[in-house]
């Protein structure tokens, strides 16, 4: 993950190893990544 950003909702271990296959794959998946972090900011406000 690019700027050690930290995913904390339940899904949080599936998000960092989608983001690892992606980078270790060689995409940028900055975007995506900050989606990601709204998405996991998200589930935690709605006790996910």
């Amino acid at each position: 993950m690019s700027k050690k950003m930290c995913f904390s909702s339940i899904l949080a271990p599936f998000i960092k190893g989608v983001l690892e296959e992606k980078h270790s794959m060689g995409f940028d998946y900055s975007t995506e990544e900050m989606i990601l972090l709204r998405f996991d900011r998200y589930c935690l406000k709605r006790g996910a």
